[in-house]
């Protein structure tokens, strides 16, 4: 009788096949996108005049004061930003189902470019010298008084809720959405005052890491995407989270921003994602790039607040 071995020669599966990627991206919830004509171009800033309380009093036979406004110009530059991969005509030929050459090309190239916006977002946001910060990067960068590490002496409601004030007192708006890395996020989970809020909150309404959808008035958006950092040659993996251990709150208008409306960042979007395919022939091969044309700016600084280095990362 023949032998297991000899009756079946192994082949790929063609309903299962296993790939790493980034769960969510948060950039766009961030900084929200509005779509632009132009690569670069100016948008109107209206002064706080509507805050100011001048004399109205009419006296009989008087005309009213005359009260006027002010606006300035601020200017954005959309930067394009993609990668391109070859698919040859022997690997397309050689692919064994269920690969779908191409298709996984595509994939891997707006993949790639989507984690390259995001860590840009990032970085523009959580970057205290960005001059977008303005005045604001001396009083709405914080550390904290006790991190969050520290259960004893930690107190979240306190550092959230003045986060909120100091959001309120330089926009007047109240602030509405938190930013937490994962890990963060998973350390706040275990927090008592935490515990407090989960009690009152429908178990398949928490988070990924266990946290209430909303904390102490502020939508909470896990920032779950990292890279890895490791160089050539090293042993293996060294995922490094997107934002850090950095956690940022903000009035983010719901919705696209709009004219007369004000919000923390924005992103500029002169170019969506766009795929485009062209022939090698010296090759034998297929062109894939994949482009996107962007800016990201922080347009209201006063509705952004960062807490910087809340946790000590485990690893």
């Amino acid at each position: 009788m023949p032998d297991v071995s000899n009756v079946h020669v192994d082949r790929p599966l063609t309903n299962l096949s296993i790939m790493y990627r980034n769960n969510d991206f948060v950039g766009e919830r961030l900084a929200p996108a509005v779509t632009v004509v132009k690569e670069s171009d100016l948008y109107y800033v209206y002064g706080r005049q509507n805050f100011r309380l001048p004399a109205s009093l009419r006296p009989d036979k008087t005309p009213t004061m005359e009260i006027g406004w002010s606006m300035s110009t601020d200017n954005y530059r959309c930067e394009e930003y993609g990668y391109h991969t070859m698919v040859s005509d022997r690997e397309r030929e050689n692919a064994d189902e269920p690969l779908s050459i191409e298709a996984d090309a595509n994939l891997y190239l707006t993949d790639s470019l989507l984690l390259d916006k995001e860590v840009k977002t990032a970085d523009a946001i959580l970057d205290n010298t960005n001059p977008e910060w303005g005045n604001y990067a001396s009083t709405h960068f914080s550390n904290l008084d006790a991190d969050w590490d520290d259960r004893a002496n930690a107190d979240v409601r306190s550092d959230f809720y003045y986060a909120r004030f100091v959001i309120f007192r330089d926009s007047r708006k109240t602030a509405n959405q938190v930013f937490l890395p994962v890990e963060v996020s998973y350390r706040l989970a275990q927090m008592e005052q935490i515990d407090e809020l989960r009690k009152y909150t429908d178990p398949g309404l928490v988070t990924n890491s266990g946290l209430p959808p909303t904390v102490f008035g502020l939508k909470v958006n896990e920032c779950q995407s990292s890279y890895d950092a490791a160089q050539e040659g090293d042993t293996g993996p060294d995922f490094t989270e997107t934002f850090g251990n950095n956690v940022i709150i903000t009035y983010t208008k719901p919705g696209k921003p709009g004219l007369r409306d004000l919000t923390f960042a924005t992103t500029l979007v002169n170019k969506p994602f766009r795929t485009v395919r062209w022939r090698e022939a010296k090759l034998d091969a297929d062109a894939i790039q994949v482009t996107h044309r962007y800016d990201v700016k922080i347009v209201a600084p006063a509705c952004g607040f960062v807490f910087t280095n809340t946790i000590t990362p485990a690893f």
